[in-house]
Parts: structure tokens; C-alpha cells; sequence
């Protein structure tokens, strides 16, 4: 059958050829707008941890490490008009060092979007007598003792002022920082509180030290008291070609206590940060020269950056490398356990 021009198309031949038209149209104008959508207003979006502090602490026995953190999320565009960054659920943690199985989280007031006030960030501190120090920039909470096992405040913000009453008028907490305001320097934390004096206090006495006569500010504080390796061991490996990026870790005990004649370097097994592996090395930090002892390559983790502290307990050398727990047995250097935090 043939048709006229003046009789209608069948509707099945006029659908297909909308069809065609809207493939060949929309299919150009989609893939704009979604590349408008994902690369113009949106470059990346990331979600991530960020581990702020782990303490070590002996309870009934036993020995637990609690790591603070918080979870990020973060948009930003293209075009670098705006970044939003927020804070998520901060937390503490605690697993048991003998086998690395976790026993308690707490979690804090999640934070949403605060662009004028501090978010809120929890920071394990310090542990004294069976509990940890820890600090949130939620002014309601501030400074606080937990119980490792349980994470249920020990001694809480008024507990504290009352015990202590120099406390009363709170740490100072910067308006828009998002660390937490406190240095830790041997058996002590330092702070500024928000009447204008620099204090120490002493977790295991309750007792605190003005600082403020000396004209100490909290950064040049925190820079002295931070902590560091041998220094015999720090010029040894720096002057060794075959160790790459070499990093002296400060070893202590479970009590806070500082091992001279131990010491620990991590290192990388080639310059290329991107497919290099974390090597650990095990010293003689108290011969002359120092001796390397044991070395373990760690496959599943990267070199990065900043925060490494080893433990030495109950024949464990536990190693915080930043977003790890890596424990090893202290005489072979044979990996027990890891976790990612």
C-alpha cells in the first residue's frame, strides 16, 4: 500500500523516528551536563578518617590502646569558589593490645555544618592511672578522663573543676580552629584557658602550674614537649644510604616512660610514595654505633605522614603509624596483628 502525502504516518514509524532524534539530540546534551555536574560544580568529592590521637594505657592487667578520630567529608568545586569540609561523628575507640580485637567506641554529637563555630573533634591526650585524658572542642564537655574499657567518663569537665578549681573558666578554644587546644609534654598538658593564663596540669596529681609568668604560647610549648627518638640513633641512620626517608619513632612504655636503649625507624622500601612499602626497623639504640636488630616490610601499608609512637608492653612493640595499629613481636619483629583505624 502506498501512502499520500496528505494521509497520516503510521504511529509506530512516527515513534521511532522521535526516538532517533531524541538519541542523537539528548545523548550529546546528557553527557554536557553531566560532565557540567561532576567536573564544573563538583571536582571531587571525598570521604575519609582522620585519626587525631592514640594513648596507651594499663587497666586490671591488661593493656589497651584508645585512638580518637572523626570521619571528613568534603565537596569542592572546580572552580576553588567554595570547599565545605564537615566534621562527622567523633569518636574514641579502644582495642585490647594483647590481640587487637576492639572492646568499646563511643561516639560524641555529630557535627553538620558549622561555617562561624569550632567543630567538634575529640583528641585521646594522655593516660594516667588507668584512664585517658582525652579533650573535645564541644566547650559542654572539654576536658575529661575516660575508662579505656568501658569509654564512660571517668572524670568528667565539672568533676574535674571541682577537684580542680583553677579549671573553672575552660580551655581556650580558638574561634574556626578544629584541632584540639591542648599540648601534651611528658606526664603533663598544657593549655591556655579562656580567661588568658597558660596552664599545666598534671593528670596523675590533679595539680596545675601557671605558665603564663614565663610568656610561653601553647605552639612553642607543644614544640619543646614533642616527642622524639634517640638523638644518637636520628644522626646514625640519617648518614645510611640503604635506608630511605628514614623517620625515628619515640618508643615508650605503657607507663609514659622513655626506652633509651630501644629504638625504632621506619622507613620506606623505595622514593616513590605512590607504590612504595612502610619497612620497620628494630635498633640497639644504646651501642656504639647503634645496631639495626629486625626488619619488617608492612605490604598493605603506604608511607605518610606525621604521627608515629611505639609501645613496648608484654612483648609487643606496637607501632601507631598514623591511620595503623601495627603490633609485632617485640624480639622478632613477626607481625601479630594490624589494624586500619
Amino acid at each position: 500500500m502506498t501512502l499520500s502525502p496528505a494521509e497520516p504516518r503510521p504511529r509506530g514509524a512516527l515513534a521511532r523516528r522521535v526516538l532517533i532524534v531524541l538519541l542523537v539530540v539528548g545523548l550529546p546534551v546528557g553527557g554536557v551536563a553531566t560532565w557540567l555536574g561532576t567536573s564544573a560544580w563538583t571536582a571531587w568529592r571525598a570521604d575519609g578518617e582522620q585519626v587525631t590521637g592514640a594513648v596507651a594505657v594499663r587497666r586490671d592487667g591488661e593493656v589497651y590502646i584508645t585512638v580518637s578520630g572523626n570521619s571528613e567529608k568534603t565537596t569542592e568545586r572546580s572552580d576553588k569558589k567554595r570547599s565545605v569540609s564537615t566534621t562527622d561523628y567523633p569518636r574514641l575507640t579502644t582495642y585490647r593490645a594483647r590481640d587487637g580485637e576492639r572492646v568499646a567506641t563511643r561516639q560524641y554529637a555529630p557535627v553538620y555544618f558549622r561555617f562561624e563555630y569550632v567543630d567538634t573533634a575529640v583528641r585521646a591526650l594522655a593516660g594516667e592511672g588507668g584512664r585517658v585524658w582525652v579533650m573535645s572542642t564541644e566547650p559542654a564537655v572539654g576536658l575529661h578522663a575516660v575508662d579505656p574499657v568501658s569509654l564512660a567518663d571517668a572524670i568528667d569537665q565539672r568533676a574535674l573543676v571541682d577537684r580542680v578549681p583553677a579549671l573553672a573558666p575552660g580551655v581556650f578554644i580558638e574561634r574556626g580552629a578544629s584541632a584540639s587546644p591542648v599540648a601534651v609534654s611528658g606526664r603533663e598538658l598544657f593549655f591556655r584557658l579562656t580567661s588568658g593564663p597558660f596552664l599545666a596540669l598534671d593528670p596523675a596529681k590533679l595539680a596545675v602550674r601557671d605558665l603564663s609568668p614565663e610568656g610561653d604560647e601553647l605552639d612553642e610549648i607543644a614544640r619543646a614537649g614533642a616527642p622524639r627518638g634517640p638523638a644518637a640513633l636520628e644522626k646514625h641512620v640519617e648518614g645510611l644510604r640503604d635506608v630511605l626517608e628514614p623517620v625515628v619513632v619515640p618508643v615508650y612504655d605503657v607507663g609514659g616512660d622513655v626506652d633509651p636503649a630501644v629504638g625504632f625507624v621506619v622507613s620506606q622500601s623505595s622514593l616513590d610514595r605512590q607504590t612504595a612499602k612502610v619497612r620497620v626497623t628494630r635498633w640497639d639504640a644504646g651501642a656504639t654505633p647503634p645496631a639495626p636488630g629486625w626488619t619488617t616490610t608492612l605490604d598493605d601499608v603506604r608511607p605518610d605522614c606525621c604521627q608515629r609512637v611505639v609501645w613496648r608492653a608484654d612483648g609487643l612493640a606496637i607501632l601507631w603509624y598514623e591511620r595503623w595499629l601495627v603490633a609485632f613481636d617485640d624480639a622478632t619483629g613477626a607481625v601479630r596483628w594490624q589494624r586500619r583505624l
